[in-house]
């Protein structure tokens, strides 16, 4: 039973791990082991009933599978000479699977963080919904969204000076 205000993770179903991969970016790079999202989409019916296993298991022990925790660092390119280590920066590419079980997760901490009512009112990271909201709002009343922005910014300001 949920302690108040403790975080319970619920179980994931096929459903949901379905219209997950069903929504991956098929031009997303592969992991180390080169399954990208076009893979899995075409073997999900295979795969989903296993997956849902594993993810369960992953969720309900707090533990992640070592196998998914391996990453592929690459080089990308920033800007100036190519020939120069210092104009790279790495990035990790994950498993496409390790991508799935924290896509479930962050459904999870996102829901129990807005049903507690945690997150700072102006916190707009991680936050799509209400910062197209918003966007959506300042349009329609005729201004800009950098305009809204600014004003939020002016008032923000104001608050703690």
């Amino acid at each position: 039973m949920p302690v108040s205000n403790s975080m319970f993770v619920t179980p994931t179903d096929s459903s949901e791990l379905g219209t997950i991969i069903h929504k991956l970016i098929n031009s997303k790079s592969p992991g180390h082991d080169n399954i990208g999202p076009k893979l899995i989409k075409y073997i999900a019916s295979a795969i989903i009933h296993p997956l849902v296993y594993i993810y369960n298991s992953s969720l309900a022990n707090g533990m992640v599978p070592d196998r998914l925790k391996i990453g592929k660092v690459v080089p990308v390119f920033k800007k100036g000479d190519r020939s120069l280590p210092t104009n790279y920066r790495p990035i990790c590419l994950l498993s496409i699977f390790d991508k799935l079980l924290e896509k479930l997760m962050y459904k999870r901490l996102y829901d129990f963080l807005i049903m507690n009512n945690i997150l700072y009112e102006y916190q707009f990271g991680f936050r799509k919904i209400i910062l197209n909201f918003r966007v959506k709002v300042a349009k329609k009343c005729g201004l800009s969204p950098f305009f809204h922005w600014t004003l939020h910014l002016q008032w923000h300001y104001k608050m703690w000076t």
